[in-house]
């Protein structure tokens, strides 16, 4: 028996929109010549025929029956503008559309958007302005948003208050297209007034090289700073935060000191992202005294003493970020202060910074924390050409000073430096590692001999690891056997 096809074309259609992308059937997407082209145009003349026949025979309760069960509204209003044809009626469809509220009213819009930019270029700017005449405030604002996000809908806002623009600039969803240079400036500027940096950013994130370095920058800080959008809103991701530190870092007039500062502030982004921190290093390994300045947004006074002003930080959150972020930026720190375009340790140059950092920190009673933060910082020397580590001037500079807590840095510093590694049965990843040092020691022992006994106190700990796992091997082995 043949099944009947529904007499109802919303019914009968009305697979055609449930969802953006239509399947007709498993055997056809099998198939191993599938021309998904040509499925898409067949689809696209089925949805355009269904609309016209629903149309025809309901006009816009057929649009509100279609739409109900529809994952696809933008493509209805899209297929539905073929059908409504001439000024009038198009205003009357765009009031219909505005006129449903509750659980329509999203897909309401959506519907909208779908038909205006269906509407030719030329022709939109009238429609929407005739229809904005009969509307109110309100309505206006949803149907500028329901509109192209596009210059040429921006000029039609200029004829409106200040408040119906700033309403339109927090409501409006920006697209990810391309821009013109002064479309770009502009939607930053007017995102930003409205405090929505993160919509700006992903309005443009395929457009940093057009936008105006002083905006870039703008915007970055903002980005940074600025909490006022929903939660989770537009979140940033870092390979584009990474792109547009590119594309500044490269431009003329952008000062070393400027990176350092958003490198900072995206501290948290940078762990795996193309740009790193650069700028941000060179300024640690160059000034004592912003050395000292991250150290103390780590750690606490020794005693009841007062910090410079410029460095307190009232508000408590904004303190644990700050302290979260110098924290995160000791960790990621791999340039040894004095290192040359080589990348050789000059002695002279690390010592001096060592020693300012030192009295700075004694200053601002933070001796001992200084101490050991430049001794985690010195575990990540390079090695000498013949393959000692740490290099010699890394080694003159800890012996000449010799300092308790930098030897509890540097072990520490050492030990984090072996990071996530692969797990294999037993300690001889552990023992193997203990030698390693053990034989540096050896090496270092009578020229350095407090490197000798830190880099033995290394080894000493490798070992205690080893026995570790050698117990828990032998453990598991009589248990499964």
């Amino acid at each position: 028996m043949i099944a009947s096809v529904p007499h109802d074309p919303v019914i009968k259609h009305g697979w055609l929109f449930a969802s953006q992308w239509v399947r007709e059937s498993a055997d056809e997407i099998e198939e191993e010549d599938f021309d998904y082209k040509k499925h898409a145009d067949r689809i696209r003349r089925l949805r355009r025929d269904a609309m016209t026949e629903i149309w025809t025979a309901y006009g816009f309760q057929g649009v509100k029956e279609i739409l109900a069960d529809s994952g696809a509204a933008d493509i209805v209003g899209h297929c539905t503008s073929s059908c409504v044809i001439g000024v009038k009626p198009r205003i009357d469809f765009i009031k219909c559309c505005l006129s449903l509220d509750g659980d329509f009213q999203s897909k309401a819009e959506q519907c909208l958007q779908g038909f205006l930019v269906a509407i030719e270029e030329d022709l939109r700017a009238g429609v929407l302005q005739a229809t904005a005449k009969e509307l109110s405030a309100e309505e206006c604002v949803r149907l500028f948003v329901c509109a192209p996000f596009q210059a040429s809908t921006w000029r039609l806002l200029d004829d409106y208050s200040e408040d119906t623009r700033a309403e339109y600039w927090r409501n409006v969803s920006p697209s990810v297209i391309r821009y013109t240079p002064a479309e770009l400036t502009e939607l930053i500027d007017c995102l930003l007034e409205v405090q929505r940096p993160r919509a700006a950013f992903h309005a443009v994130h395929r457009n940093f090289k057009d936008i105006e370095t002083s905006r870039l920058k703008q915007l970055l800080r903002e980005v940074a700073t600025v909490n006022a959008e929903p939660k989770g809103h537009y979140l940033p991701k870092s390979y584009y935060i990474s792109e547009a530190l590119n594309s500044l870092d490269i431009r003329p007039g952008v000062k070393r000191d400027e990176m350092a500062e958003l490198e900072f502030m995206y501290i948290n982004t940078h762990e795996y992202s193309q740009h790193g921190i650069p700028n941000l290093e060179n300024q640690i390994t160059e000034s004592p005294a912003f050395f000292v300045y991250v150290v103390a947004l780590i750690y606490k006074r020794s005693d009841d003493g007062e910090d410079p002003s410029e460095w307190k930080i009232e508000d408590p959150k904004q303190r644990e970020a700050a302290g979260s972020a110098a924290y995160h930026l000791l960790s990621m720190i791999t340039k040894i202060p004095g290192t040359n375009d080589d990348g050789k340790v000059d002695g002279h140059a690390l010592a001096a910074w060592i020693s300012v950092v030192r009295q700075l920190c004694r200053n601002y009673a933070r001796a001992d924390m200084g101490d050991y933060c430049i001794g985690e910082l010195l575990a990540k020397a390079p090695a000498d050409k013949n393959g000692i580590w740490p290099c010699e001037a890394v080694c003159e500079g800890m012996e000449e000073i010799a300092s308790k807590k930098i030897g509890e840095g540097f072990h520490i510093g050492t030990l984090n430096s072996r990071g996530v590694h692969k797990r294999e049965e037993g300690g001889k990843q552990e023992h193997e590692l203990a030698a390693k040092y053990r034989a540096w020691a050896e090496h270092l022992r009578f020229d350095y001999p407090f490197v000798g006994r830190a880099l033995e106190d290394i080894a000493v700990s490798y070992e205690h690891d080893a026995e570790m796992w050698d117990s828990d091997a032998e453990v598991r082995k009589r248990r499964f056997d």
